[in-house]
């Protein structure tokens, strides 16, 4: 009987460190938000709460299984090692929802900053043909050419304004799971290639005026 009423209260004792735990990573989870990195190690440490604890129930488990065999006790004690195991399970299923979670930001804020360069240094390639376009001739045959270079180049500013727009709608999508400050300087970013970009199409509409 000692040895039951022992097992019960270890049981105890881990609902209370595991539900303190969940509880814990619960809190700093929905709280302010953080840079999949900091995330990342937020769930890392979590991680390490949740082996110890598995660990733990996994040797009350073992004791559980050795003396069930000689008591009358056995539903009981068993009823509980499994709604511990379940309350464990939905412990480990949080952190992985939180680690996707943390790894899909992190895919979309680091392929946002390789496009985001790619985007600026083609707005600027575009803005060095642009300024180096020469004023439109009064020869016809000229002047149609330079037209027709003119709408190409046109072409290629109103395709990097889509791939702006994508880039927007990707920040828009994650914009609850970064820190406000993060979304900020991303913005400011893509409003200052928005303006050069409607710079020079104002240019190029200009000059087929």
């Amino acid at each position: 009987m000692q040895k039951l009423k022992k097992l019960s209260d270890d049981l105890d004792k881990f609902i209370s460190d595991l539900t303190r735990s969940k509880k814990d990573f619960d809190r700093q989870a929905t709280g302010p938000t953080l840079l999949p990195e900091e995330k990342k190690k937020m769930i890392e440490d979590y991680q390490k709460a949740y082996d110890d604890l598995e660990k733990t129930l996994d040797g009350i488990g073992a004791n559980i299984d050795e003396i069930l065999p000689e008591t009358e006790d056995n539903s009981f004690l068993q009823r509980r090692k499994q709604e511990a195991k379940q309350k464990l399970d939905e412990f480990a299923q949080a952190l992985k929802t939180s680690q996707d979670e943390a790894d899909k930001v992190e895919v979309v804020l680091k392929k946002g900053e390789k496009e985001r360069l790619v985007l600026m240094d083609n707005m600027l390639l575009l803005e060095e043909d642009i300024d180096s376009l020469d004023p439109i001739s009064v020869n016809v045959a000229t002047a149609t050419s330079q037209s027709l270079q003119t709408m190409t180049m046109a072409e290629k500013c109103e395709g990097l304004k889509r791939q702006l727009e994508d880039q927007r709608y990707d920040v828009e999508d994650i914009s609850s799971d970064i820190p406000a400050e993060t979304r900020k300087e991303i913005e400011k970013e893509l409003k200052s290639i928005g303006d050069k970009l409607n710079k020079s199409s104002d240019k190029l509409k200009n000059r087929g005026d």
